[in-house]
Formats: structure tokens, C-alpha cells, sequence
């Protein structure tokens, strides 16, 4: 079903096999009353490339002015939580680990980014965005951390990426600090 009148659905499907699709995020940035229309494709059950598109480029829109994304944060989140587009997933973990964490859901999101991080079959950018997601909540909730890193301990028993193993390296250092403040105190 096509959303009645919907500008950003118009925009995916005549620009969708454009050279630097990304780019077209710059609209929402000088438009942010596009936005509810992104979001609501971005969360959509559409058939591809609506929801895989649309959450593309609301990651962009994330990285560059995550204020603008911050109000759809309750939106987003339950998707999130729920999708088993691996795309999308993807896509909303990177609007996610841009915005500040919130006590909205808190307990789900964590949790289900150590159940996506324990996974040896885990893609490698949802590892990746999910780390350094729970590199935030170690941040806020420093308690967690020896429970993460018992968890990594587990998964890195199998194959990881260069990429992945350079996200541990900085969850690695978080540790670091931990140790030293606790020393020098």
C-alpha cells in the first residue's frame, strides 16, 4: 500500500538508483518537516526499498542534527526492538547510537543488544552499532560493564571482523579508564 500523499515516499522511489543517494538527507536537514513522513517509512512494514531506504537515510539525518531525530526517538525505538529486516535493523541502530540514551524502554534495548552481540551470527554493523550502544549505557551504568565484557569473552570465541575486533578495542578502553580511576582513588 502506497501512503496517500506522501512527499519522502515519492522522493525514494524516483531517486532510489541515484549516485549519492545518502545525500538526499541534506532535504530533511533544510526541510526537518519532511522528517515525520521519513520516520513513518523508516518504521513502515513496506515492501523494499521503502523501509530500507527511508531508515538509510534517517541515519544520515541522525549523524549530522541528531536534535532534529531526537522527538521520533519513541517511534523509532519500538521498530527497532521488534524488526527482523536485517537492513532496517541496521539502519535504526544508526540512528540510535547517536541520539541520548533515554529511561524509554531502556531495560528492552539493552537487553536485546546483548542478545544481538552474543550471536555469532550477528551482522557485522548491527555488532558494530550495538557496541557502541553498550559502550553508552557502560558509560551511564558503569556496574554493566564486567557483564558485557564477560559476554564479548564468549563471542569472540568465534570469528570476528577487523572492524568488529576495532570496536572491542574501544569498549577494551573503556575498561581502561575504569581501572585507573578506581587505582588513582
Amino acid at each position: 500500500m502506497v501512503p496517500a500523499q506522501n512527499k519522502v515516499y515519492e522522493l525514494i522511489a524516483a531517486n532510489q538508483r541515484m549516485r549519492g543517494f545518502p545525500s538526499l538527507s541534506n532535504l530533511f536537514l533544510k526541510d526537518p518537516d519532511l522528517l515525520p513522513e521519513l520516520v513513518e517509512l523508516s518504521t513502515s512494514t513496506l515492501k523494499h526499498p521503502f523501509p530500507e531506504y527511508a531508515s538509510w537515510l534517517l541515519s544520515h539525518v541522525s549523524k549530522q542534527a541528531p536534535n532534529l531525530v531526537q522527538p521520533y526517538y519513541k517511534k523509532i525505538l519500538p521498530t527497532l526492538l521488534i524488526t527482523s529486516n536485517e537492513t532496517v535493523k541496521r539502519n535504526l541502530l544508526g540512528v540510535v547510537k547517536y541520539l541520548p540514551l533515554l529511561p524509554f524502554k531502556e531495560g528492552e534495548l539493552l537487553s536485546i543488544l546483548l542478545t544481538w552481540i552474543a550471536d555469532p551470527a550477528c551482522k557485522p554493523a548491527v555488532f558494530m552499532y550495538g557496541m557502541e550502544i553498550i559502550i553508552l549505557f557502560c558509560k551511564k551504568y558503569p556496574e554493566l560493564y564486567h557483564e558485557v565484557e564477560e559476554i564479548i569473552k564468549l563471542r569472540t570465541t568465534h570469528p570476528i571482523t577487523p572492524a568488529m575486533a576495532a570496536t572491542l578495542k574501544r569498549f577494551k578502553k573503556l575498561g581502561n579508564v575504569k581501572k585507573s580511576k578506581t587505582k588513582g582513588s
